[in-house]
């Protein structure tokens, strides 16, 4: 999911844990390992998501081969067996899901021109735009809704800094959709250039005591990264 940066080719071990933003509880958590190229760009990922007992719920592979901002997508939900592959094409996305036996194919076209990030490459997205951020410029982009299967745009700019960290704010550019969406929170360690902190509606359907419920998980995510020793 999240970029390295360095020039050597390399393998990353990275957990998240997810807390409720309101009972401070650990809802589920992420383990990625992820790949990364001797550019220091991600070139491929495979998630697990745990409950808090530890059992795996949900899995992804993510591949930035063709578009590091817009990485192809292929997960999966055990919870209700419901798989969405999203395929970036020039100008076309294809999001195929499938549950019950039936099969649902959408196409987004966007234009050449327009800055267009899928999932986990919103962070690929911050740090090409890293300077301008910190020196306090607003970026526009658009990400992709799997579940609407249409683009929204939205903006990313820098909320606070230290010395230690930077904090961005991601909200709809929208006025009326702003007033139905809450801004999503960055933290980055401004050494490092990783994120280590998400709060905000995170890309996975809540569940309750077992049963899927409405809407997705809203959370406080917080990474941990492990470099992996070299073969």
């Amino acid at each position: 999911m999240l970029a390295i940066s360095t020039s050597d080719a390399q393998q990353w071990s990275i957990s998240g844990t997810a807390y409720d933003i309101d009972s401070k509880k650990i809802i589920y958590t992420e383990h990625y390992q992820l790949e990364v190229g001797e550019q220091g760009l991600p070139t491929k990922a495979q998630v697990q998501y745990r409950d808090p007992d530890g059992q795996e719920f949900a899995s992804k592979t993510i591949d930035y081969h063709h578009n590091s901002v817009a990485p192809d997508i292929d997960f999966f939900d055990q919870r209700n067996q419901t798989s969405i592959v999203v395929s970036h094409q020039p100008q076309t996305i294809e999001i195929r899901s499938r549950h019950d036996n039936q099969v649902e194919i959408q196409k987004v076209d966007y234009q050449p021109d327009e800055n267009v990030v899928i999932d986990a490459g919103f962070n690929r997205f911050v740090l090409q735009h890293w300077d301008a951020l910190l020196a306090g410029k607003k970026i526009l982009f658009s990400f992709l809704s799997i579940d609407r299967a249409k683009l929204i745009d939205f903006s990313l700019e820098k909320i606070s800094q230290n010395q230690q960290q930077l904090v961005l704010a991601i909200k709809p550019d929208s006025f009326f959709v702003g007033l139905m969406v809450d801004p999503i929170y960055l933290t980055y360690s401004i050494e490092s250039k990783k994120l280590v902190i998400y709060q905000g509606l995170t890309n996975l359907q809540r569940s309750k005591d077992g049963t899927l419920q409405n809407g997705n998980f809203v959370a406080r995510i917080e990474y941990v990264y492990h470099q992996q020793s070299s073969p």
